[in-house]
């Protein structure tokens, strides 16, 4: 009976199998601790919602759905990694082919699933501050389809390219057409913010020296844009100048981050807010009303799944 023989033969490692346990090991622990962060936010923040009468129930969906694929990713990520170790050693590597192949579209989807739903959060939390500006809004929807054509597009181009199982740390030309839309879709959408509430904050110049509750939200959304427009361009940075060789680099460690900081972003604004809220012990502050930071009046209940 004619049965596959490994060789037995001692392989020592060399420096470069070094290099890539090196990277597994980093890889894998920072995906779990972020996963693990993640996790707690969106218990978190689940437990918060519920309790509420109004329960939100497309931001509840939403954070559920990032980490629903957050764990598939960790679980398709780690398996990858195990199966490629194994493929790394043996003198036949054909059974492990299409093994690695399934297991990268997974991999593949669940990654850009994040990506999308992230950036779908945010051009939602500029768009109701907008409602009556076809301008913004015409910006917004340009954002988040060139994020969707770009995800898309991008994801179907890794997939049908030959799995490397021994160049899976390398950053391709090509995922500048998924970094970019992104990028561009979070820098729009906090610039909107911002323009919105400096516009506000002018209007009402000389009223109050405090902040509402209103108030207090869009820049916590301002803030938090900044942090996540920055990681994307570090991100950008590390990848074109170092991810083209298989040096150990950081961007090891930002290519295993990115869908986990895709998820704990609009997470931990969903818990900061409903934290907020509930904390607010002393009744809202009795301004004259503002135009510029005035949301859609028949879509109140939407806006306030988000915003609130």
């Amino acid at each position: 009976m004619a049965t596959e023989v490994y060789s037995h033969v001692y392989h020592p490692l060399a420096p470069s199998d070094v290099h890539d346990l090196q990277i597994m090991i980093m890889r894998t622990g920072v995906e779990l601790l972020l996963y693990g962060v993640q996790m707690a936010l969106f218990v978190a923040a689940l437990s918060v919602l519920m309790r509420r009468k109004d329960r939100p129930r497309l931001t509840i969906a939403a954070i559920a759905c990032l980490s629903l694929f957050s764990t598939i990713a960790v679980v398709i990520d780690v398996t990858f990694l195990l199966v490629r170790f194994a493929a790394m050693y043996r003198t036949t590597v054909s059974s492990f082919t299409e093994k690695l192949k399934l297991l990268d579209v997974g991999l593949a989807v669940s990654f850009r699933s994040n990506y999308f739903i992230s950036d779908a959060v945010v051009v939602w939390r500029a768009w109701v501050l907008w409602p009556n500006n076809r301008m913004a809004k015409g910006v917004l929807v340009g954002c988040i389809c060139g994020s969707a054509v770009g995800v898309i597009i991008e994801c179907v181009w890794t997939l049908k390219l030959d799995v490397d199982i021994f160049g899976y740390f390398s950053f391709p030309i090509y995922r500048l057409m998924l970094i970019m839309p992104l990028l561009l879709t979070n820098v729009a959408a906090t610039i909107l913010i911002g323009v919105r509430f400096w516009y506000h904050r002018r209007f009402m110049e000389g009223t109050s020296s405090s902040m509402s509750q209103a108030e207090k939200v869009i820049v916590l959304l301002l803030e938090s844009g900044f942090v996540y427009c920055f990681f994307w361009v570090v991100y950008l940075v590390v990848g074109v100048t170092t991810g083209q060789n298989r040096a150990l680099s950081a961007f090891a460690i930002f290519n295993a981050a990115c869908h986990n900081i895709s998820g704990i972003y609009p997470t931990f604004l969903v818990l900061a807010v409903a934290l907020q809220r509930l904390g607010a012990q002393s009744p809202p502050l009795r301004v004259p009303p503002s135009p510029h930071l005035q949301f859609a009046a028949t879509r109140e209940a939407r806006v306030r799944l988000w915003v609130q």
